[in-house]
């Protein structure tokens, strides 16, 4: 398992010739916070310079302070109009793990995640999820988005990570040659995520429903996705629903209402194209 740093604005002036001698060659740079451009990490463009010319493998990550599945979407906006024009090795995390946030639920958080890195892979980049046990454990469906997309654990003070993982940050006290002070240390648990497709092993999810939990062919519907579609629904102020998982008439009669609102058919069915504009 080879290893890897994450640093911030709070890690300044390293000198990444000498962390890339030490035998550490990757590095998840946050590129800011929050929905708004401004908030971009006023030292990720000496990060990513500094790795870049060292020859280091280089990913990021975008910490949340979303409070719905919108704003998620705004996050990932923002956080790609910061990265414009650069090239990753590693994906675009979402760094959910503000306390606050867990009153909003575990589906509602788990949506979000999931909205946040559908907009990032629509856009090209690969998306994962980072947060710690306690997250993974009870405010995300951890089995859900580790299927679709990398998963990148905190659990700091253990000899082993309790669930499967890309990338395993183990300690926020690490000592690295060319850094001046502590330093997040993780360990590379799947090597394939660096340069390659790593992340996420299962079928991709696609919204096409028209009736209660009826799959249509070559694609997935569940309750869990007809709850998305609730949820989004709800966010984007298309209906008052009730997140129950069934696809009854109120539901179909929101999803008819934005498909109208974006001159798409009015068929009920939440296939690629209403999924697409959902997330724009």
């Amino acid at each position: 398992m080879s290893k890897l740093i994450d640093v911030s604005c709070w890690n300044s002036g390293i000198d990444y010739d000498a962390v890339k001698a030490s035998g550490i060659d990757s590095v998840i740079i946050r590129a800011g916070y929050g929905r708004e451009v401004y908030q971009k990490d006023s030292q990720f463009e000496n990060h990513y310079a500094g790795a870049r010319a060292a020859g280091m493998n280089i990913g990021v990550y975008w910490y949340s302070y979303a409070d719905s599945v919108q704003d998620a979407i705004t996050e990932a906006e923002a956080c790609l109009a910061c990265i414009a024009g650069k090239q990753f090795e590693l994906p675009i995390y979402f760094d959910m793990e503000e306390n606050w946030q867990t009153a909003l639920g575990r589906a509602t958080l788990t949506t979000m995640a999931l909205a946040f890195c559908q907009t990032i892979e629509e856009a090209g980049y690969r998306a994962g999820v980072y947060s710690n046990v306690n997250w993974f454990t009870n405010f995300l469906d951890y089995n859900r988005l580790a299927a679709e997309y990398s998963i990148w654990l905190a659990q700091w003070g253990s000899s082993s990570y309790s669930y499967d993982c890309d990338i395993w940050q183990y300690a926020d006290d690490g000592s690295v040659p060319g850094i001046s002070g502590n330093v997040d240390m993780n360990r590379v648990i799947n090597e394939d995520i660096i340069n390659g497709s790593g992340g996420g092993g299962g079928q991709k999810i696609y919204f096409d429903i028209s009736m209660p939990y009826l799959a249509k062919s070559g694609y997935i519907s569940t309750g869990e996705e007809v709850k998305t579609v609730q949820l989004l629904m709800n966010a984007m102020h298309y209906g008052d629903l009730e997140v129950d998982g069934i696809f009854g008439s109120a539901t179909d009669q929101a999803v008819k209402k934005f498909q109208k609102s974006r001159g798409l058919d009015e068929d009920g069915i939440v296939g690629q194209d209403t999924w697409r504009y959902l997330l724009k």
